[in-house]
């Protein structure tokens, strides 16, 4: 085999070989980028769905639940009478805290799926119970006229904001990583046509 040929024939082995490297090299790059595209879309719906409006809920009654401390607490020049602190608890209660508390429960009863773990947190369902009580109590008293203020309510879970808070911004950070991760493997590496010339070189 003459050397002209020979030479050919290497570099025809090396061209072959550099397409391999480079079309393995390539596959592999896209399986790892379309795995981290998948939980990228997953941790969106998290964000969008469930912990970023179950968490502005959250705050909106955390805010309307200060504005009402406040109406019953301000001093002027004469307190409100307990049955004006009444009216103000019933139309907070029925304008405000219930209709966010619906919404809150239309999340958990229908999105539940995109919580972050295998098992909802203690205090989601504490969460629950307490609003579930407090609905019902209202009711009894509001349309029958039960009292019913001898039995102690489930108070609200202080740990509820705060794990859904902790969810949200652990999604985002995780969310910010990927997205990185993406970019940086959208422009960090070279074509497969670049890849064999480099091998070739």
């Amino acid at each position: 085999m003459t050397t002209p040929v020979l030479a050919a024939l290497v570099s025809a082995i090396i061209t072959a070989l550099g397409w391999v490297v480079a079309y393995r090299f390539t596959r592999l790059r896209n399986d790892r980028v379309r795995g981290q595209e998948l939980r990228v879309k997953h941790l969106e719906r998290q964000i969008e769905e469930f912990y970023g409006p179950l968490h502005s809920l959250v705050e909106q009654i955390m805010v309307t639940n200060d504005v009402q401390e406040s109406v019953l607490t301000r001093h002027r020049r004469t307190a409100l009478s307990p049955d004006e602190k009444a009216r103000v608890r019933r139309l907070l209660h029925n304008e405000y805290f219930r209709p966010l508390h619906d919404q809150i429960a239309v999340i958990l009863r229908s999105k539940l799926y995109l919580v972050e773990g295998v098992a909802l947190p203690d205090s989601f369902y504490a969460y629950l119970k307490h609003t579930n009580q407090e609905r019902v109590q209202a009711d009894l008293w509001q349309k029958e006229g039960l009292d019913t203020s001898h039995v102690s309510g489930q108070p609200s879970p202080d740990a509820f904001p705060t794990e859904l808070r902790a969810g949200l911004n652990k999604l985002m950070t995780e969310y910010e990583h990927r997205m990185q991760a993406i970019r940086q493997s959208d422009h960090g590496h070279p074509s497969p046509a670049e890849h064999n010339e480099r091998l070739q070189s």
